[in-house]
């Protein structure tokens, strides 16, 4: 008998309970799915803008350091993968000058940098040099080795791939030998040097131009060039 009241005194759930709950889950189910997108394009967004700086800091260190000669599109900072007749680097640090062709001395920098090779009687022989300079947001080089052009000039930065999202919209080279008493500018090659680059990434695209978003990327770097290297 008991039993028996227990159990019609058990209401058990409306309708009207199990839509709502219904409905909740489903609230909740949006708001999580619409946080996890959050996540995953911030986290895009966010690996892009590492990837921006690491492109520039490469691209200092192969003006730098220099490349191999002769340079391709595909191995161009990867030194490790370069066969026994890539011989010759070409770099700032080891240059036997250094040159702004449109060096400035109103705004103090320049657009072009060009390296001598360091080896005299190759460089007075073949007139070799290996330029970089900024072409439609990219940076590009040029060069001559051994009395050979490239052609087409190199995609430095940003690679080919990603000028869709990435574009430099500075490329200067400055004169930092100013007051260094002993950097001085002989013949007006550069011992010391500032490099700076600024790109901008875009981060929200739309086809009116005004909505859309970038990042900026901006860093500089000094560069010197060794003694004893004439």
């Amino acid at each position: 008998m008991i039993m028996n009241k227990m159990l019609r005194n058990e209401d058990g759930f409306t309708l009207v309970e199990l839509v709502s709950v219904i409905l909740l889950s489903t609230i909740l189910i949006a708001v999580s799915a619409v946080g996890v997108i959050a996540f995953f394009k911030a986290h895009d967004r966010i690996n892009k803008y590492v990837s921006v700086q690491q492109g520039v800091m490469e691209t200092f260190n192969l003006i730098r350091h220099g490349m191999r000669m002769p340079a391709t599109q595909q191995n161009l900072l990867g030194l490790a993968d370069y066969s026994s007749q890539f011989k010759q680097f070409i770099g700032a640090t080891s240059a036997k000058e250094i040159t702004v062709p449109d060096y400035s001395t109103f705004l103090g920098y320049g657009s072009r940098l060009r390296l001598t090779p360091s080896n005299i009687t190759e460089a007075t022989q073949f007139n070799d040099y290996l330029e970089y300079y900024l072409d439609d947001g990219v940076i590009r080089a040029t060069y001559i080795y051994r009395g050979s052009r490239i052609s087409p000039p190199l995609y430095v930065f940003p690679k080919q791939s990603d000028r869709d999202i990435v574009e430099v919209t500075r490329f200067r080279i400055s004169n930092e030998n100013s007051g260094i008493y002993y950097r001085p500018i002989e013949n007006d090659a550069l011992t010391l040097i500032g490099v700076e680059i600024e790109a901008k990434l875009l981060i929200k695209d739309d086809p009116v131009p005004y909505k859309r978003e970038y990042k900026t990327v901006k860093l500089k770097s000094i560069i010197s060039k060794k003694h004893g290297s004439e």
